[in-house]
């Protein structure tokens, strides 16, 4: 699920959710 929001731009905007599965973004927010 490749979701672009507020909350990915604002914590993760190096990373794309595109590119890193969900789990691994999620990971990397904590």
């Amino acid at each position: 699920m490749s979701r672009r929001g507020p909350e990915i731009g604002a914590c993760d905007g190096d990373f794309h959710d595109s590119d890193y599965p969900e789990p691994v973004t999620t990971r990397l927010r904590e």
